[in-house]
């Protein structure tokens, strides 16, 4: 009830400010609408193309680390299967380390390091004690404790001997170099039992060259952080060290099984990151959503300035499209209403004038009007004359009827003529045409019994018969049930008749034999002869003939049969003939069965 009640606010507007209304409403439901898929679109493809931009730098920067992690990896397997240094690891304990084995280990690494500038320091380690230095190190307890700590809290991929990256970010306070370390276990190449432990401290400074390259000048935050969250480097320098915030700490751990992603978070940034599947390290970038839609601002503003002068234009549309559809209909309807109070001459002129005019479609309905009324006039009038014609036919027919009956009448006086004159075999023709004759007479339309339209071929061929000498005979094959079955009538008779002037001509006996039977649901009456038969073009002839709805002077009774079949009975009841030179023709109806 309350939608009717809306809607009825709408009924008393004219048909012009229903449809100004209808195509304002469409109109700005379109532009609307629009706009808010086309800003959406825009935004949503920008922010995958600044997803797919920042996904695409920092794989490449893992790619340079991860080239630039296996060199020192390569580095330390160099020194690992160094002898002077396997046989410090193997020997310290039975007798300390000798100076010549130490310098000759020193000058080797200085010849490996010297091309390098990111190795900060070299530790061999035993039994958690530092046996050998190289390079930048302070001798102090606390820095045993610290790499020792850093090897007690390896996994089980370092215990068997693979590299590791990891421990904490450390600043040196002689030379305030900030490092970290990767190191591995030292294996017997004998007997490939541990050894020792070898850790490298490598310089940040190495990283964040690798990591300046993501740095664009944009308000974006990039952060390398290791596989248990802390941080190796940060755009903000303070956080070094520290653990990476949990909101994008998080949201990297829950996608494990993927290497990178990119998600919203806090519908306030976009974080991005990849993980190295060589070092377990992962490279965060941080890009605030105001950065991507900063440059939306503007656009947002031409979309509006748009939208408002698209709208102002398709308003003045509307009103110009409701104006030029309700204008002509509202002069239609003054017409009609003159017409309507006996004013022909002003409609007709005034449609006159419309010639005159542009020609469009509601300008055709004052058109078409017109010619509507001249049409209902005219239609009158030729019923009027049709309801005349057919009165007058009806009369002929009913005055035509009279000639049969009088030709009957007629023909009876002479039988009886005949009988009294003792000339039975001319009574017997006359009587069989008589026959014939009533038979066509009496309700030409009404179907008939098989046994009547038998009864008719004999009288015919009883006629025939004193023609040729009583050279034709008939047989017919109808069980006495089907002989009840109706059929249209003198369908049969033209077939016969077909069979007497074609098949039997300069033969001197004929004999015609008719079956009825049923067959899959269907009436099947057969005509046979023994006449002379058709050859098989003259059969593609008479079919083709037979299928075409023109007549022609040849068959004219077979064509009229056939085309009785097809008006009476329809599909797929027909008319067929089967038939070879010299050996008779066989014409086959298929029927429906009528009781």
């Amino acid at each position: 009830m309350i939608k009717l009640a809306r809607w009825s606010h709408f009924q008393p507007l004219s048909l012009r400010s229903k449809i100004f209304t209808y195509y304002a409403t469409l109109i700005v439901f379109i532009f609307i609408a629009c706009s808010i898929i086309l800003f959406a679109y825009m935004m949503s493809f920008t922010k995958n193309l600044v997803g797919d931009y920042a996904l695409n730098t920092i794989q490449q920067t893992n790619v340079k680390l991860d080239g630039w992690m296996k060199e020192v990896e390569a580095l330390s397997k160099t020194v690992m299967w160094n002898d002077n240094v396997r046989n410090l690891l193997v020997n310290y304990d039975n007798g300390g380390m000798n100076l010549g084995a130490k310098q000759e280990i020193n000058k080797y690494l200085n010849l490996l390091t010297a091309p390098r500038d990111d190795i900060y320091s070299l530790f061999l380690v035993k039994n958690g004690r530092s046996i050998y230095k190289y390079g930048s190190y302070s001798d102090s307890s606390a820095e045993d404790t610290r790499i020792s700590a850093a090897i007690q809290t390896s996994d089980d991929s370092y215990m068997e001997g693979n590299m590791l990256f990891a421990g904490p970010v450390t600043e040196h306070e002689l030379t305030k170099d900030v490092t970290y370390m990767g190191m591995r276990k030292v294996f017997d190449k004998y007997t490939f039992t541990s050894i020792g432990d070898m850790v490298i401290e490598l310089k940040l400074t190495q990283l964040a060259n690798f990591m300046k390259i993501l740095d664009d000048g944009k308000n974006r935050q990039h952060y390398l952080v290791d596989a248990g969250g802390s941080i190796l480097y940060s755009t903000k320098t303070a956080e070094i060290g520290l653990q990476v915030s949990p909101k994008y700490w998080n949201n990297i751990r829950t996608d494990n099984n993927q290497a990178s992603s990119t998600k919203i978070v806090d519908n306030s940034v976009m974080v991005t990151h990849h993980r190295s599947a060589y070092t377990g390290w992962s490279i965060i970038s941080v890009t605030p959503l105001s950065e991507i839609v900063s440059p939306f601002r503007q656009i947002q503003n031409v979309f509006i300035i748009v939208n408002i002068i698209g709208l102002s234009i398709g308003l003045m549309l509307a009103a110009a499209l409701s104006h030029s559809i309700t204008n002509p209909l509202t002069k239609l309807v003054r017409r009609m209403r003159q017409a309507m109070l006996g004013n022909f001459t002003l409609a007709r002129r005034t449609e006159g004038q419309l010639h005159n005019q542009s020609y469009n479609e509601i300008e055709k309905l004052n058109h078409t009007f017109n010619e509507m009324l001249e049409g209902i006039n005219r239609m009158i009038n030729e019923v009027y004359e049709a309801e005349l014609r057919q009165k007058e036919t009806e009369l002929k027919v009913l005055r035509a009827q009279i000639n049969p009956h009088f030709l009957y009448n007629t023909l009876d006086i002479i039988n009886w003529k005949l009988i009294i004159n003792e000339q039975k075999e001319t009574s017997q023709l006359v009587r069989a045409l008589t026959g014939i004759l009533r038979y066509n007479i009496d309700e030409n339309d009404k179907p008939v019994c098989i046994r009547e339209e038998i009864t008719q071929i004999m009288n015919y061929l009883k006629i025939q018969q004193s023609r040729f000498d009583e050279a034709i005979e008939l047989k017919v094959d109808i069980d006495p049930q089907l002989s009840e079955l109706k059929i249209s009538k003198f369908i049969l008779q033209p077939i016969v008749e077909n069979c007497v002037i074609h098949g039997f001509k300069l033969m001197s006996h004929g004999t015609i034999v008719i079956k009825g039977y049923l067959q899959g649901g269907f009436l099947l009456i057969e005509v046979i002869d023994n006449g002379h038969g058709m050859s098989a073009d003259a059969i593609n002839q008479l079919t083709s003939h037979l299928e075409s709805s023109k007549d022609n002077s040849t068959g004219i009774g077979i064509h009229n049969v056939s085309e009785r079949i097809k008006l009476y009975y329809g599909d797929p009841h027909n008319l067929r003939f089967e038939s070879s030179l010299n050996e008779g023709t066989t014409v086959r109806l298929t029927l429906p069965v009528i009781k």
